[in-house]
């Protein structure tokens, strides 16, 4: 009974929450004062929130003796959506499904084959090495302004970037070093055009007219254009 009352709970704090009230993330815990803390089991209690709260990406509780329980949280922000058999559904940045429903300004992932679209569920794919491709991809390349990335074949994957641009990838290998040249590219890209970095030391560039070698990167949008048009023999009469 000493060590009881010695180790009874007294308050239960909660850090880090925004979303979510602290009395939201304390109730599906099944933690209370008065409880003992040698009796606690942390463990269910993060599993019990995790499950309850689809907007919480990580959950730590931790016993601070001698009376106190403190729980920290990280919520969940969606990252981007994967798109499937009609159903879209948003992502966080740890890959956890937060909510359904399609939102704009978030880039979409299609043909990745998801194993279910469900909120609170850890988005997996059903065939073997696409799990984790969409957040590999989305970290190299936030800066790339990606709208949409086509994974329907891991061995050929697509990047849409607005402004009607296409990034061809092929694999996953080498990833840093295509995203570094396709930024690069875009720089003097405007519209309009595909990009193939599947071989970053030899990046081409194809639109509606005519496929044309890459210049070296230190070289002009115009110039680019330039030899494309000499190449197709389209280029127009001086004035």
């Amino acid at each position: 009974m000493y060590k009881r009352q010695l180790f009874n709970c007294t308050s239960i704090e909660v850090e880090g929450n925004s979303r979510y009230t602290a009395e939201q993330i304390i109730a599906p815990s099944g933690l209370e004062t008065g409880q003992n803390l040698l009796h606690i089991d942390s463990g269910d209690a993060e599993k019990r929130i995790s499950a309850a709260l689809t907007y919480i990406d990580m959950v730590d509780v931790s016993k601070v003796f001698p009376t106190k329980i403190k729980i920290t949280v990280k919520e969940a922000e969606k990252w981007f959506l994967v798109s499937q058999d009609g159903v879209t559904a948003a992502v966080s940045r740890m890959g956890r499904i937060v909510e359904l429903g399609s939102e704009s300004g978030l880039p979409t992932i299609v043909g990745y084959d998801a194993v279910e679209l469900t909120p609170g569920a850890t988005l997996t794919s059903s065939e073997n090495g696409k799990t984790q491709l969409p957040l590999q991809i989305l970290e190299k390349a936030e800066h790339c302004g990606i709208t949409r990335v086509n994974l329907t074949d891991r061995f050929d994957i697509s990047v849409d970037c607005g402004d009607n641009i296409t990034l061809q990838l092929g694999g996953i290998a080498d990833i840093d070093s295509k995203f570094a040249v396709g930024a690069e590219v875009l720089q003097y890209e405007q519209a309009n055009v595909t990009i193939n970095l599947k071989n970053p030391n030899k990046p081409s560039a194809k639109d509606k007219i005519v496929s044309a070698a890459l210049p070296s990167l230190s070289g002009t949008a115009e110039s680019t254009r330039e030899s494309t048009a000499e190449a197709a023999g389209t280029s127009e009469p001086a004035e």
